[in-house]
Parts: C-alpha cells; sequence; structure tokens
C-alpha cells in the first residue's frame, strides 16, 4: 500500500488554479481549502518620553547629620566632665593623657588626642582652664567650676559668656 502525505502549502487564487489546472487533481485529493488571512503585526504601542528635571534646592535649615548605622559614641563631653570632677577637683593639675588614664580607669575607650578635644571645648566653655604648660610637653588643666549637664550643654553652645 501506498504511502500517503499531507501537504500544506501556501499561495495565492490565481497560482491555486493553475496547480489544479496541470493536473493536482490527477495524483492527490484535495482534503482542505482555506483562505490565509495574515495579520499585520501591530506596532508596538510606545509610552511618551517623560524627562523630570530634578532641581537641587538649598534647604532652610541645616540638617543634622545622620550618624551611621551601629555608630554609638565611645563617650560624651558631659561623660569626661564628670570623671574630670571626680578625679582632679578641686585645683589638681592634670594633662589629657592623665585624663585618658582616668576614662580608661572608668571604663571608657578614648585616646588622648580626644580627650585633649574634649578639654579644649570645656576650657572654651569656661568650666576647665589651662593654667600652663606648652605644645611640646603638653598643656595642665585644672577643673574650674562645677555645674549641671544642662548648664553645660549651653555653655558649650554658646561658648564662654556664663558667668564663672
Amino acid at each position: 500500500m501506498p504511502e500517503n502525505y499531507i501537504i500544506t502549502l501556501e499561495c495565492s487564487k490565481d497560482a491555486l488554479g493553475e496547480l489544479i489546472a496541470t493536473g493536482l487533481e490527477r495524483h492527490a485529493t484535495i482534503t482542505k481549502v482555506e483562505a490565509v488571512t495574515k495579520e499585520e503585526p501591530q506596532p508596538e504601542t510606545r509610552q511618551p518620553v517623560t524627562h523630570q528635571l530634578k532641581l537641587a534646592i538649598p534647604a532652610q535649615t541645616k540638617a543634622k547629620k545622620q550618624p551611621k548605622s551601629g555608630y554609638q559614641k565611645k563617650i560624651t563631653g558631659w561623660q569626661i566632665y564628670q570623671i574630670a570632677i571626680d578625679a582632679f577637683h578641686p585645683q589638681k593639675q592634670f594633662t589629657s593623657r592623665d585624663l585618658t588614664k582616668e576614662c580608661h580607669r572608668a571604663g571608657y575607650e578614648i585616646g588622648p588626642s580626644a580627650a585633649a578635644g574634649h578639654l579644649t571645648r570645656l576650657c572654651r566653655a569656661g568650666v576647665t582652664k589651662k593654667i600652663g604648660g606648652g605644645p611640646e610637653v603638653g598643656y595642665l588643666y585644672s577643673v574650674n567650676a562645677v555645674v549641671t549637664p544642662t548648664e553645660l550643654k549651653w555653655r558649650i553652645k554658646n561658648g564662654r559668656q556664663a558667668n564663672t
């Protein structure tokens, strides 16, 4: 028995007429004829291009600096001041290195340059005073006044405006 094949041809109406006229019907049976409608691809709908203009407008007030995540101050100015009062008041002389050693004894992690920075700020606020020394040998300090935390914060913010 001969094998049969199903062949699908796509052609125009005129070509189909010619194929049938040339004897296609003698050797094959046409089982299905359907018109093919070609759909033209629809162009993609494009979104209109919009440009956003971002202007940098300076803020009217200073934004507070956000601390790094996970960062905590090792010691505050008030804590340093309290340690200085406890260890060196009344009228004892000390250097930033002495204050650093006292902070280590109290359990705080601080270096001599950080202690010197805090002492400079406390001198400007008028609660400690520089009584001697120099840049080569180190400065000598003493506790000048005992104040509350609120007053210390105010003095540091406003400088030496408070009466001591």
